[in-house]
């Protein structure tokens, strides 16, 4: 059993204004997130372009003291399918999409290695 990658989106904690994105699916404003498709995400955008300095203003404009390019990178590098844990989603009915929780970083490296393509395997998820 799968999910359409177009059934999971993420959730960047910003409006509109705060960073100028380029978006090619549909987005939701639920507050205080804005979420959008996976391959418009923050994330995805900086693996696939190799800049992550819109993902730097994203962690240092909402504080998330945890996250760093470094340690964004590292994942990536060193990215190990069988010791990842299970990306947590659950589903949104107001725009009928699973959101993920816990696990975005992880979603978009297995999209930007070609892991997961069109559809996410369960195994890979925990649907909550």
């Amino acid at each position: 059993m799968s999910i359409p990658i177009d059934k999971i989106y993420c959730k960047h904690w910003l409006s509109e204004a705060d960073i100028e994105l380029t978006y090619k699916f549909p987005r939701y404003y639920i507050e205080p997130h804005m979420a959008m498709d996976l391959r418009d995400s923050i994330h995805y955008w900086a693996l696939v372009n190799q800049d992550f300095s819109t993902y730097d203003q994203l962690i240092t404009r909402t504080k998330q003291l945890e996250h760093s390019i470094d340690t964004f990178v590292r994942l990536h590098e060193e990215f190990c399918l069988e010791k990842m844990l299970p990306i947590q989603i659950r589903y949104e009915p107001k725009i009928e999409k699973y959101v993920i929780l816990d696990g975005v970083h992880r979603a978009c490296i297995l999209l930007y290695k070609g892991i997961v393509k069109d559809r996410f395997p369960v195994q890979f998820l925990n649907i909550v």
